[in-house]
């Protein structure tokens, strides 16, 4: 269970809220087709089979299934919407949640689901799309720079 040990956060409540701010540029307040948005989420399944129902901006999603230490990375694509353009509303409901303690005596705690990372970006942002990629796989990543260059991030 590498990611919330390290980085993110384990949820605590079988139903949990997410309100994510977007930057709106004055280029795009006046287009007549925005973009559509890609939102993903890095998710850690903690000790035991997790069942999941999410919203996003009120539309239901398909309910999904992390088994116990199962990473994945969910990918939404998310639709211009008229009414509400300065942020996107996430909602998960989670079947149950985990007692630790259940699987080590000494660990007091009850979780839900990890979240490790999250991103939002548009859906033609292709170097932001392959960034969350190469950051979320399972792989050790090693970046490579040519003595006297800097990094590309």
């Amino acid at each position: 269970m590498a990611c919330c040990g390290g980085m993110g956060a384990w949820s605590r409540k079988e139903e949990f809220q997410l309100k994510i701010k977007l930057p709106i540029s004055e280029s795009e307040v006046n287009l007549d087709r925005p973009v559509p948005l890609i939102i993903y989420f890095h998710l850690l399944g903690h000790r035991e089979i997790s069942k999941l129902r999410w919203e996003i901006n009120g539309a239901a999603f398909q309910e999904i299934q992390l088994d116990a230490n199962d990473e994945k990375l969910l990918r939404v694509r998310v639709l211009p919407n008229a009414e509400e353009t300065e942020s996107i509303s996430v909602k998960c409901r989670q079947a149950n949640l985990c007692d630790l303690q259940r699987h080590d005596p000494g660990d007091k705690r009850t979780v839900g689901i990890g979240l490790c990372s999250l991103m939002v970006c548009k859906e033609d942002d292709l170097f932001s799309r392959v960034t969350m990629l190469e950051r979320a796989s399972s792989y050790a990543m090693i970046d490579m720079v040519q003595r006297g260059a800097s990094p590309s991030h």
